[in-house]
């Protein structure tokens, strides 16, 4: 039964998870510790859906404002290592060696599949915080293509997960949006600001732009680093600004 409900979560067969549940359920129905069980597997079908579906992006989870996706999985894994336990305990004098050797094996399964998606979902936010970081080094070592691959990466992946905050808008109550994509989102802003000052050349050459175009373009980032560079200079009078780079990985510098 296990192997054909997890065969069917591999697939993202929900539906067809939940049939075997229910037909696992009727014939295991005289037995407690075995219909807890059952209770737990329904409750990693939800569960599993929101992880494919970047649960993990949104700060309400289930019937609790404040439950992330990531505490429903501890939370269940907590539930799993103690309740089921207990009732095994109750029930162990009637039981053989050999379903008690395969309760064990079983409960040790779930907690570490339960475990393991844990980690996948911090994984997910490590990845990107580690996407932004990137970006920031590749610009500070004047890396063209590296920091314009990272950057379209990044916005791939929050166009995901706004897409996904905006279709749970359109199914529940409007709420605020996460502040974890927030905070993605305007760092993501910012570093896209600072490419444009940083391979202001490159952009007017690559995309064929003349300066009044480059200007209209800059002043849709935030900051706009342009403007804030003019204005300064109209103020001090200078003749010129020079932003000097000293790169690591270059064998001169770039102004």
């Amino acid at each position: 039964m296990l192997e054909k409900y997890f065969n069917a979560l591999s697939i993202l067969s929900f539906d067809k998870a939940k049939e075997i549940l229910d037909k696992e359920k009727d014939i295991r129905s005289g037995y407690l510790v075995w219909t807890k069980l059952i209770e737990y597997l329904y409750q990693i079908i939800q569960l599993e859906k929101g992880y494919h579906n970047l649960g993990f992006s949104v700060t309400k989870w289930g019937t609790k404002k404040d439950k992330t996706l990531i505490a429903a999985y501890s939370e269940l894994q907590t539930d799993i290592h103690v309740q089921i336990e207990v009732e095994h305990n109750h029930s162990q004098g009637s039981s053989s060696s050999n379903e008690i050797t395969q309760f064990k094996l079983l409960k040790d399964g779930l907690h570490q599949f339960l475990n393991i998606r844990v980690k996948l979902l911090r994984l997910h936010e490590i990845e990107t915080l580690s996407l932004l970081l990137n970006v920031h080094y590749f610009i500070c070592e004047y890396q063209y293509l590296n920091a314009l691959s990272n950057l379209h990466q990044m916005q791939a992946t929050l166009k995901e997960w706004n897409d996904k905050v905006e279709n749970e808008a359109k199914l529940f109550v409007p709420a605020r949006k996460p502040a974890l994509i927030t905070w993605f989102s305007k760092t993501h802003e910012f570093l896209v600001a600072k490419f444009s000052i940083y391979f202001f050349d490159y952009l007017q050459l690559y995309g064929g732009c003349i300066l009044s175009d480059m200007k209209i373009f800059l002043s849709k980032t935030n900051p706009d680093f342009y403007s804030k560079i003019s204005q300064f200079q109209r103020k001090t009078n200078c003749e010129w600004i020079t932003i000097a780079l000293q790169t690591d990985q270059q064998l001169q510098t770039y102004h």
